[in-house]
């Protein structure tokens, strides 16, 4: 509500001064009407030879003529730069926001698998639990430790990248491999909701690039398309084909989608769905980020789709092609 606000005042401030502004400038050029009207008179009214008086007439005319060109330069040069400060001021509450829901995400982030932590050591400690207890708790912490490394991954990665200090080492890598490996990890994950992913990958699409990199970019995108769901069910369909020297990597969803406007916004750093208060997925906002930059590194690009809410989201990666060797 309070960010809302600010950029309310901001752009009453940025409509108060192109008023004043364009008010100016149209009392300038009547201003400096009438004072040519006033010195042709004032002219006439002495005497002046009717010849005389014509001429002075056309000077003083081209004379404002010439001005008011210089002074409509200035007044367009006036109006780009409040638009220019008035964009700033939007973007920087913009920014302010990302960041501020980033820090709360953050928060929930660290606090939710260290709370979980401390549960497990106590009942590791306890000599009430058995054994078999004790050694299934293990792979619990040690999911919990991955969870933490991937958020503060995320977190160096994005500060590399903010830094131009981000590089990759490229080799040549079967992107159809790495593709139907990262689907094979989403469907032998653990989920709260059943998940039935579709794929069709073809064969032997290769791209020169950094494979680690490639699949936490992928992963990235598989991540997003398991969070938002509408509870019952997950729906996830993987497609990757080769077309005009172009590997085309498709993953759609059925989850909750989109509206137009946030398709371009989801790859903004910080940049989460919904309210941060009320938010009860897990994330950064920092996925789709880096899925972009990595991607964008490799001289690629990533887009998004949707159709609106609750119609599911697309997420369109394209890589120029390599070579299997």
């Amino acid at each position: 509500m309070r960010n809302a606000l600010s950029q309310k005042s901001a752009l009453v401030i940025f409509i108060v001064l192109m008023v004043f502004i364009v008010g100016q400038g149209a009392w300038w050029v009547v201003f400096m009407a009438q004072l040519v009207d006033e010195k042709v008179d004032m002219a006439a009214h002495l005497g002046g030879d009717p010849a005389f008086v014509e001429e002075m007439h056309q000077q003083e005319i081209a004379r404002q003529i010439m001005l008011g060109l210089e002074g409509s330069v200035f007044l367009i040069v006036l109006l780009i730069g409040t638009w220019l400060i008035y964009r700033a001021l939007v973007k920087t509450e913009q920014l302010k926001r990302h960041q501020q829901n980033f820090l709360m995400a953050v928060t929930h982030e660290l606090k939710t698998p260290l709370a979980s932590m401390k549960v497990y050591l106590d009942s590791l400690q306890s000599e009430k639990i058995s054994f078999e207890k004790k050694q299934a708790i293990f792979p619990r912490v040690k999911n919990d430790v991955s969870r933490l490394e991937g958020m503060v991954e995320n977190i160096l990665e994005a500060g590399r990248i903010g830094r131009n200090a981000y590089r990759v080492n490229r080799e040549q890598v079967n992107l159809s491999d790495l593709v139907e490996r990262a689907a094979d990890e989403v469907q032998q994950a653990v989920s709260t909701v059943p998940v039935d992913l579709s794929r069709k990958i073809d064969k032997d699409v290769c791209i020169e690039g950094d494979p680690v990199v490639l699949k936490r970019a992928i992963d990235a995108v598989l991540d997003n398309a398991l969070k938002y769901h509408d509870g019952k069910r997950v729906g996830v369909s993987v497609r990757l084909s080769a077309n005009n020297g172009r590997a085309e990597l498709t993953i759609a969803d059925e989850g909750v989608g989109l509206e137009k406007q946030e398709c371009e916004a989801v790859f903004d750093r910080f940049y989460r769905v919904g309210d941060e208060l009320t938010r009860t997925t897990q994330g950064t906002g920092l996925g789709l980020y880096l899925c972009r930059e990595m991607i964008r590194e490799h001289g690629g690009d990533v887009s998004a789709r949707s159709e609106g809410r609750n119609k599911g989201t697309l997420i369109a990666i394209t890589l120029p092609l390599g070579n299997c060797e």
